[in-house]
């Protein structure tokens, strides 16, 4: 359901129907962009969270303190949105 919405809110972003294409092409770039360095990024953290239990004085949870906080941000950012999109000839 999730994918559907994300979808309603990049097509209700696209400036002109003419661009509709490339704001979607943008944003699946940067999801893909974000899924390929995810793993990469969570894997390097804890490795150093657990390597030097000192970094950042958590003893080797450093890396679910820090998603813990990044998925804070991502609720906070959602509240943000609009409970309703509007059509382009409606504003």
């Amino acid at each position: 359901m999730i994918i559907g919405v994300n979808f309603m809110f990049i097509s209700a972003a696209a400036p002109s129907p003419s661009l509709l294409g490339t704001t979607n092409g943008l944003a699946q770039m940067i999801v893909s962009f974000a899924r390929a360095l995810g793993p990469f990024g969570a894997t390097a953290l804890f490795s150093t969270s657990m390597a030097h239990p000192q970094f950042l004085g958590l003893r080797g949870y450093a890396v679910f303190v820090l998603f813990g906080l990044l998925t804070c941000i991502a609720v906070y950012c959602s509240l943000l949105l609009p409970d309703v999109t509007m059509k382009k000839d409606e504003e």
